[in-house]
């Protein structure tokens, strides 16, 4: 075992008897040598723990990492503040290139000769991959590269991936299976991407036997002015459907075949990587920083890339968001669209008749699973006439906002009704909606 440089634990297996070894062989030099004892101090709270010395502090029950730390357990490992390293712009983008991928040539961030395809200013992609991207205000990138805003203001299923395991060789050791999951937030009108789920499963040959690995990872992050805040947590034994806790994040690699997972951030673009090694997924996620917001030097949003020599299959296609390249046997979104929505709001239709669970980080007050049951309550034609008379409450927020607080609502349900959504009645968290209380805090526009 040894500790990478970025502080993840890496488990190699077969190296336990060496581990064994080298503490014993420490723990003997350094007792003979009278130093390397451990210094007794006393527990935290009821946790019967000790806290970091140097690192942290018992705070009521709990070992609370210092200010210096961005994250961590305090009685386990404390983890420093990982900052975007600041860089220049590329011509009137008021972007920066991806450092180490593009470069500024004219007013465009190109990507580099070893890439196919993509922005240089927020991925570049290989040939032989397929990739979603979720970006800010929002909108929706398919794998098939068809693109529709997606202002939809809960979680919801991004992919569902099957793909081969590949070891470093190339060989076929076993497939994988991945569910990710992206949430939208709001701030200031303006909806953002503001975190992602991860669960999945390894099924691997590796060693004789048939073994399954599950994982599930949350990454929830926003900015401020280039300083990230971050919440992140694993969970090992469990997959999906994902469980909102945990907190092994375990850097977990079988280095001599290629396979595990990783995590690493990537200071030079302020931009989050998870990867599972050796099953052709990258996962990019760049924080939207909410107090520079259109001066945000990197371009904030998801990236879900799949490799096509691992032979994925896209699963799950009549929930998942990203669909499938036609290849695949994906729908187009004109595939997705019946009359008389658009494609963009068919789109936020489909998200919202998915059933997915809403715990997300921002409580989202039980209104996602109210709209959902509302929709699913209506017969087809009436579900779709009630998505495009009221998509403008989607589509522009601070206009939800100022109708929510400069008018006096009282007669707002009658109206909604009289559109075609009749079965507002039966939304009990409607009446406070229109009251007020579950408006957004922001100043409304006159």
């Amino acid at each position: 075992m040894e500790i990478d440089h970025s502080g993840y634990l890496k488990a190699r297996p077969g190296n336990m008897l060496l581990l064994l070894y080298l503490l014993c062989t420490a723990g003997f030099v350094s007792l003979a040598a009278g130093q390397g004892n451990y210094v007794s101090r006393g527990i935290c709270g009821n946790l019967n723990r000790t806290c970091i010395s140097g690192e942290a502090a018992c705070v009521g029950d709990r070992c609370v990492c210092g200010p210096q730390f961005h994250w961590g357990k305090g009685e386990f490992a404390c983890y420093p503040k990982r900052n975007y390293v600041s860089r220049g712009i590329c011509g009137n983008l008021n972007r920066t290139c991806i450092s180490g991928e593009a470069s500024c040539v004219g007013d465009r961030c190109v990507c580099g000769p070893q890439f196919h395809w993509g922005k240089g200013e927020f991925a570049c992609y290989p040939k032989t991959t397929v990739a979603c991207e979720i970006k800010n205000d929002p909108s929706l990138k398919t794998f098939a590269k068809e693109e529709k805003p997606f202002p939809f203001p809960c979680r919801y299923l991004a992919a569902d991936v099957r793909s081969a395991l590949l070891s470093g060789n190339g060989s076929n050791i076993g497939y994988c299976e991945a569910r990710v999951w992206a949430y939208n937030s709001k701030s200031k009108g303006k909806y953002f991407v503001s975190g992602f789920d991860l669960g999945i499963k390894m099924y691997t040959s590796l060693f004789g036997g048939f073994e399954v690995i599950n994982y599930s990872y949350r990454l929830a992050a926003t900015a401020s002015n280039n300083v990230n805040s971050m919440t992140q947590f694993g969970r090992t034994g469990q997959s999906y459907p994902f469980v909102v806790g945990g907190d092994e994040l375990i850097r977990l690699d079988f280095v001599d075949y290629n396979v595990g997972f990783r995590f690493d951030f990537d200071s030079n673009n302020n931009r989050y990587i998870v990867r599972p090694t050796g099953c052709g997924i990258d996962i990019n996620f760049v924080p939207y920083d909410t107090t520079l917001r259109m001066s945000q030097k990197q371009v904030p949003g998801l990236s879900i890339a799949v490799s096509e020599t691992n032979s994925p299959q896209f699963r799950n296609q009549n929930n998942a968001m990203c669909l499938a390249p036609s290849a695949y046997g994906g729908l187009s979104l004109s595939g997705i669209t019946a009359a008389p929505m658009t494609e963009e709001q068919a789109l936020v239709l489909r998200a919202f008749t998915s059933s997915q669970p809403q715990n997300q980080p921002d409580s989202d007050n039980g209104q996602c699973n109210a709209v959902r049951s509302v929709l699913t309550g209506c017969q087809s034609q009436r579900q779709k006439q009630a998505m495009v008379n009221c998509y403008w409450m989607f589509a522009e927020p601070r206009c939800v906002e100022s109708w929510c607080q400069n008018q006096p609502c009282t007669s707002a349900i009658s109206a909604i009704q009289t559109a075609g959504c009749n079965n507002v009645e039966n939304v009990s968290e409607l009446t406070p909606f229109m009251a007020g209380s579950m408006c957004p805090n922001s100043a409304p526009i006159t």
